[in-house]
This record gives C-alpha cells, structure tokens and sequence, in this order.
C-alpha cells in the first residue's frame, strides 16, 4: 500500500549534447543514437534498482526533472518509450510537475507533441540570449531568431508553464543588449518563470581557460543588468522567488525548491545527484561505464556521505537568505535539533533586522530584496558565530 505522507523527486541526467558551450562544465558529450537508446535503457534499470534498494513504490513523486545536457536532442521513440517506463514504475501525485530542458535548436513541434502525450507538463529553454553576437560569443547553437519563433510557438500553450534561461555578464554585452533580450522575453505569451544567471566562470571550461582575453562587463555594468531584471520582472508581475529566479504567482519551479528544502530526490543518470536524509550520494561521470555497470549489476555510485546537522545547518544558512520564504526556525529545529535563534547570534539577527536585510514574521526569517542580493554574506556571518558557539561550547 503507497504511503502518501513519503515524497520523492526525480531528476534524470540526459548527457548529450549536440556540441560543447564555451562556459558550460555540466557533464556533457557529443555522442550517436545508438548510445542514446543504450542509455536510456540504463536509465530504467536504475530505476528498478531505486525501486528495490530504496523502497521508490512506496513514494509518491511530486516532481521530476530531465536536465542535461540536452534532454530536447531524444528522438521521439526514445523519450516516449522512456517516459512510459518511468511511469509504470511510480506513483505521481494529481498535481506533478514534470519539466524537460529543451534547446530552441533542437526543439520542434512534433517533440512538444511527444512530451505533451507522454505527461511532460512544463518546459525549460536554454535561451541564453536573443542578441546573436552573445550567442556565437558563448557557443550556442541557436540564432535569436530561432528562439524568438520556438517562444512563440501556438502548441506551448498546452504546457502549465513554460521557462526561460538568461545569462548577464556575457562578454561584450552591454546593459542595452541585455535589457532588449529580456524586454522580447517578457513580451513572449507563453513564459511564465524565468531563470536569470550572471555567468560564473570555470576553469575547466573554454572561457576559464582563455579568462584574460574576455571582455566582460565591469562591476557596475553588472549591477546595471540584474537591477533590470529586478525592476522589468517586477512590473510584468513576476515574483523574485529565489536569488536567480523569478516567476509569476504559482509558477514556481517546484522541483528546484525541493533541493533547496532539503527535500528527498533521487538523481538517475552519469553525475547524478541524490538525497535521502541523511544520506547524500553521487553516480559516476562518465556514460560507458555508467552503461556498463548497470547492465553488469554493478555499484556506479562515485562517493556516498551521511550527512550530519551541522552541515545541514550550514546548508539550511547558505540557501535560506537565497530565497524569498527564508528560513522557517521550526523546520530548522526539526533538522537540526537545535533553535535557530540562539544567544549567541541573536545580536547579529537583530541587526540584520535593523539594517533591512531581513524580517521575522515567527516563525519565519526572510530576506529583504536587499538581503536577498547580499544571502552568501549573511550566511557567512551567521555560519561565525555557530563555529563560535560549537568552540565556546567545546
């Protein structure tokens, strides 16, 4: 019998793409179909291992997540024969969230169809830009014009919701660039979530590896292009529900809040991610033996970890000030076994307070939009004095 208090999100790791962006260090490859379906395949037999190992019949599945890579590069007979397997073997609640990352280049009617028929009821573009010399700058695929025709497609209309990725900080953008991207966006009739990012810069990646020779946008150039995003999502009637997030009301990303609740998901794929309290662990990166291993009934898990309450707390303080519901101090309490106010930094909450970073509405702290711009430096502040107070106590 399904135990309907247990919830369990899906996320399923797609890792082929079509070629490698310059900024992107996701695993990733460029590979051919016949790997697609043998991955596929392997999907599934995770999916019966979680059902054994992790009891996953017995939960119920609010949300689940095809991210990449590009998940929008599977054939239609791949992801309708993937997506009908994934549902023989679960419960979805009535009012799942079921969301597939798609490249405007890799995208089609017929694909929206596929979705649409297997119960995939929301999806992610990885627009990036509507100006083309960002686009080619950054190694997408797509040209403006072709994102700007998938957005207005008719057949979006059948989704509950659809999103978008922007990026801010690309090199040689300008505030002007940037402000006319969101501008067509927000006059898209379909979207109703957006994700807007400023570009982080890894050393692994193409832009890591030539950084000196990037033209980026200084400081206030940035500053510039996130008050925008602030001010235009803000008159069109999006929520800043989250540092890089925004949405209209009750078209959160739910799935993206159950990581950051510490919710439980499992993460199926190469360099998947997964979390059941208080267990974390991880798949191996790399798609062969990924493959191999499951056909071989072997463990291709890369490192496991138990996670303790001082590291949630930790985790609990790095996200809370990230997004707009803040930090609950009973749901901390629960997690933690310990207030989250405490002797030892209610001064530092107080002139958090008074400095209009944050609010407490008992039983919930919540940043301000101030506080929100500022959440690793409030995390920071109160992670010291709970390193303070485990020395003191010590």
């Amino acid at each position: 019998m399904t135990n309907t208090n247990k919830c369990c999100s899906l996320y399923f790791h797609i890792p082929f793409c079509a070629s490698k962006c310059y900024y992107c260090d996701f695993y990733s490859k460029v590979t051919n179909s016949d790997t697609v379906s043998k991955y596929c395949g392997s999907l599934i037999k995770e999916l019966d291992l979680h059902c054994v190992n992790n009891d996953l019949a017995s939960f119920i599945i609010p949300t689940i997540f095809f991210g990449g890579g590009t998940p929008s590069l599977l054939s239609s007979a791949d992801f309708t024969c993937l997506g009908n397997e994934i549902k023989k073997r679960i419960t979805l609640s009535d009012d799942y969230e079921w969301t597939v990352e798609c490249n405007p280049d890799s995208f089609s009617e017929k694909l929206a169809e596929t979705f649409l028929s297997v119960g995939v009821n929301r999806l992610s573009f990885g627009i990036q830009s509507l100006d083309n010399h960002e686009l080619r700058l950054l190694g997408r695929r797509h040209t403006a014009q072709k994102a700007w025709e998938i957005l207005n497609l008719p057949i979006l209309s059948n989704f509950k919701s659809v999103s978008a990725d922007l990026i801010y900080g690309i090199p040689a953008q300008t505030s002007e660039t940037f402000n006319n991207t969101l501008d067509q966006i927000l006059n898209t009739p379909h979207i109703k979530h957006l994700s807007i990012y400023e570009l982080t810069i890894n050393d692994d990646t193409p832009f890591g590896r030539h950084r000196k020779h990037l033209q980026l946008p200084d400081e206030s150039g940035i500053d510039l292009m996130m008050n925008y995003a602030l001010s235009k999502t803000g008159r069109a009637g999006f929520e800043h529900y989250e540092i890089s997030n925004f949405a209209l009301p009750l078209y959160h990303c739910r799935h993206n809040e159950v990581y950051w609740n510490h919710g439980n998901y499992i993460g199926l794929g190469t360099s998947a991610h997964s979390y059941i309290h208080p267990e974390r662990w991880a798949n191996v990166s790399d798609i062969s033996e990924y493959i191999s291993h499951c056909n071989e009934k072997k463990s291709f898990i890369d490192f496991r970890e138990t996670i303790t309450p001082e590291k949630i707390a930790d985790e609990i303080l790095l996200l809370g000030f990230r997004k707009q519901g803040g930090i609950n101090e009973i749901v901390f309490e629960q997690k933690v076994k310990r207030p989250f106010c405490t002797p030892s930094n209610r001064s530092i909450l107080d002139n958090m307070i008074q400095h209009n970073y944050i609010t407490y509405n008992k039983p919930d702290w919540r940043p301000t939009e101030k506080g929100m711009l500022f959440a690793d430096t409030l995390a920071r502040e109160l992670a010291l004095s709970d390193s303070n107070r485990l020395r003191n106590s010590g």
